[in-house]
């Protein structure tokens, strides 16, 4: 009976954690789309690349607080993996490039923990389609993922992206740092 009422304790907590982490509803002009600096020990943009017919290039920016981190796809023996998704059916073949991590151990008895994770800035490229006929210049970019520290805080940012009205759109400074990005 305590152990039950001990996990329900832990459950409630992790409950907690999960409903006061940051969901964020963020707007700004079509090329840069941010949260606070450091909500929640994250910050996160996203910049708006280009857009060429149906097709959209974006870089998703974490600026991660010193002392903390988040994960990669593959996090590795502990940790949450990050994901990237779009609201709503306008959009196919969401694309993300994943730089190279660090890894990090975690000594505990009778074995080494090993993790894939992202300290400082990161940039996430992405390329995704519109679907023909979407009437949809509005889209909403949901990030998940698990920023630690001394604890874990599983967060989920939504992010708005305004596409711009013109077929054809491009940020050369924006699609710069997608290609430094890429080539990590």
């Amino acid at each position: 009976m305590r152990i039950a009422k001990c996990m329900g304790a832990v459950l409630c907590k992790i409950f907690l954690l999960w409903s006061l982490s940051s969901v964020v509803f963020a707007s700004a002009s079509c090329s840069e789309i941010s949260d606070s600096l450091y909500d929640n020990h994250v910050n996160v943009k996203v910049l708006v690349g280009a857009v060429t017919r149906n097709k959209v290039s974006i870089a998703v920016l974490c600026e991660v607080q010193p002392g903390w981190h988040i994960y990669a796809k593959d996090p590795g023996d502990t940790g949450m993996p990050t994901r990237f998704w779009i609201e709503g059916n306008d959009t196919k073949n969401l694309s993300v490039h994943w730089p190279k991590f660090s890894k990090v151990s975690e000594a505990i008895p009778g074995r080494v923990l090993e993790s894939n994770v992202y300290e400082g800035t990161v940039v996430f490229p992405i390329t995704f389609s519109v679907l023909k006929g979407s009437e949809s210049s509005l889209l909403y970019l949901h990030v998940g993922f698990a920023v630690c520290g001394e604890v874990c805080i599983p967060q989920e940012r939504r992010l708005e992206i305004a596409l711009p009205s013109d077929a054809k759109f491009e940020d050369s400074e924006v699609m710069e740092l997608i290609k430094q990005w890429k080539r990590r």
